[in-house]
């Protein structure tokens, strides 16, 4: 299996990586600069940014990083702990600040002439 994800972090682009692997419990990922990477991020598993899981790392290397994620992807964020429900708040809050950039963005680009 090999498909593309995005790391987000609040504050940064969206840090583009594949993933190798993935079980319930967590993912394999190839990453660019892996030590550049903080201990805890939201991991989006496609571009429209759900499914999306809060991860930890387990280990590094020089290419890749194992994460564990906070809750199984079988499980629901209603049946999850009060605290995988504040990082899903933290992990939206990422994504509204997401928009917010790419709609200033689009706001500065230069409009094609008549």
């Amino acid at each position: 299996m090999r498909f593309t994800a995005w790391i987000a972090q609040p504050g940064k682009d969206l840090h583009g990586c594949v993933l190798a692997d993935i079980s319930d419990t967590g993912a394999r990922l190839n990453v660019e600069n892996p030590q550049d990477l903080p201990e805890e991020f939201v991991l989006y598993l496609s571009s429209r940014g759900s499914p999306r899981r809060k991860c930890k790392v387990a280990w590094r290397t020089k290419t890749q990083i194992g994460v564990q994620f906070d809750f199984p992807l079988n499980s629901t964020p209603k049946n999850a702990s009060l605290m995988t429900m504040l990082a899903a708040k933290r992990a939206r809050e990422v994504e509204q600040a997401m928009a917010e950039r790419e709609t200033a963005s689009h706001e500065t680009e230069p409009s094609e002439p008549a």
